[in-house]
This record gives C-alpha cells, sequence and structure tokens, in this order.
C-alpha cells in the first residue's frame, strides 16, 4: 500500500521536470529569441564629427576635442555629450547614447554616428 503514493510522488515529480523543458521548447517554436546576454562594461570605437559651419571645435564630455570635421576614438562606459562650438555661432550639444549589439546580429555603437550639429549664428550685439 505504501508503494502507490511514492509511485505518484514519482510520477507527478517527472511531470513536472518534463513541463520545465515545455516551456522554452514552447518559445524556440514560436520563434522567441531569448534576451542576449549583457554588453561589455565599455565600448571602445571610432565617433565622426562634422558640423555646418565646418571648423567648429568639438568637444566631447569625456576630454577629447578636434576642429570639425575629424574623427576621434572614444572610450565610453555610459552616455555622453559633444558639444560643437565657433565664434559667432551658439554652442550646440548633442547627446550621445550606446546602442547595444543584438546577439548574432550587430555589435554596439555609439549613436548618433556620425556626430552633427548645426550651428546658429548669434545676432551681433546692437550698435550704440
Amino acid at each position: 500500500m505504501k508503494a502507490a503514493p511514492i509511485a505518484a510522488l514519482t510520477a507527478g515529480a517527472a511531470l513536472l521536470a518534463g513541463c520545465a523543458g515545455y516551456s522554452s521548447s514552447v518559445d524556440w517554436l514560436l520563434g522567441r529569441v531569448p534576451p542576449a546576454p549583457p554588453g561589455p562594461k565599455s565600448l571602445s570605437g571610432i565617433l565622426d564629427l562634422n558640423s555646418e559651419p565646418q571648423g567648429a571645435q568639438a568637444a566631447v564630455s569625456l576630454g577629447a576635442t578636434c576642429q570639425t570635421p575629424c574623427s576621434l576614438e572614444i572610450t565610453a562606459e555610459a552616455p555622453f555629450t559633444m558639444t560643437f562650438s565657433e565664434q559667432g555661432f551658439a554652442p550646440n550639444t548633442v547627446a550621445v547614447k550606446i546602442q547595444p549589439g543584438r546577439q548574432g546580429v550587430s555589435d554596439p555603437k555609439f549613436t548618433p554616428n556620425p556626430g552633427f550639429a548645426q550651428l546658429a549664428p548669434v545676432a551681433p550685439p546692437p550698435k550704440p
């Protein structure tokens, strides 16, 4: 008589173990892709910068600078900004994000890249 409850418990455990595998099989059959593993802690790459007018000073909040059009090698762990400035024009700041890659499809990258800013002329001061 004691064998029947033990057999029932064993059968129930086997059925539950099978359900764990069933879930992932159903996800695969339905085309659900598991999330990508966490990306690297930092991203290194080339950031291209340009402006209108060209020749503006471009300064990245991480410390690098250049005169547009230019390219900078950047290593970042988080979003950052780039600020474009030119005498006679209002400065323009652009936010740069790290776009995660998709496993087996694309690599992480800076966005926007190229970074571009349209600088607006500043009105001259009024004459006395």
